[in-house]
């Protein structure tokens, strides 16, 4: 059984000041569940499910879980259509990202305000193998449900870091990690040998990445239009984008081996 007032609590942490304060945040569906409980059960707060999906959750004896009917899950969701199950986490700890700079690939995101695009970016840094992303403070917050959901999981795997992007930038080409930009004035892609290690900078859906930090850029990259037609797509959204450049990275890391 749960009470009313943990409801109203675990209702709170759609608010990311509420998420802040408590340093938790809710994921929801089976297999989220289960990859939580693999790889993350210190994290774990709390599970709630319904009758319905007990037996496909594989739940440790030591979790804190709790069955709980639709309209509970219904209350605290944040989805017009919610899953019937869910799982409140504590949040990563914070740290500095350079702590560690053996990673070969870093995501750089300048502005990303949609959360889709975020969660989908969170889950093709996890594809790639891209363990780090570091956001601008002004990026949306990666533990937004709708970042969460579209992540797919892999929000357990991939670290999130906030931090102002130039000095980033500055102490990464101090230590000699190359500094990759993508813009319309930047270099073909599929001509362009990418050197390791690299931070990967990716702009905001409609303005692109902030002109003060083009100066750090180690060269600029552009992904081609291949259209045939007269009026053409202006840009790509900025998931499919850091697709392709990923893709691209790690195709020319695999060839030059």
């Amino acid at each position: 059984m749960i009470s009313k007032v943990k409801i109203k609590e675990l209702k709170s942490l759609q608010q990311k000041k509420c998420r802040e304060s408590a340093r938790l945040y809710i994921a929801e569906g089976i297999k989220v569940v289960n990859e939580a409980m693999a790889s993350h059960a210190d994290l774990i707060e709390l599970v709630l499910f319904t009758d319905g999906v007990k037996n496909k959750l594989r739940l440790g004896p030591h979790i804190n879980s709790c069955t709980v009917d639709k309209g509970t899950i219904e209350k605290i969701s944040s989805f017009k259509s919610p899953q019937e199950c869910m799982v409140v986490l504590n949040m990563e700890p914070e740290g500095n990202f350079m702590s560690d700079t053996s990673d070969d690939i870093i995501l750089a995101l300048d502005s990303i305000r949609d959360p889709g695009n975020l969660g989908t970016i969170i889950r093709l840094a996890d594809w790639f193998g891209v363990s780090k992303i570091v956001c601008s403070p002004d990026s949306v917050d990666c533990y937004n449900p709708k970042v969460v959901q579209a992540s797919m999981g892999a929000i357990l795997r991939v670290k999130v870091f906030y931090a102002g992007l130039q000095p980033v930038l500055n102490n990464a080409k101090g230590k000699g990690i190359a500094v990759y930009g993508t813009t319309l004035a930047g270099s073909n892609i599929y001509i362009t040998k990418p050197t390791m290690p690299a931070i990967i900078v990716m702009g905001n859906e409609s303005e692109g990445i902030t002109g003060n930090l083009r100066e750090y850029f180690t060269k600029e990259l552009f992904i081609p239009n291949y259209s045939h037609q007269p009026e053409k797509t202006e840009s790509l959204n900025v998931s499919a984008a850091t697709s392709i450049v990923l893709s691209e990275f790690r195709r020319l890391q695999h060839y030059s081996k």
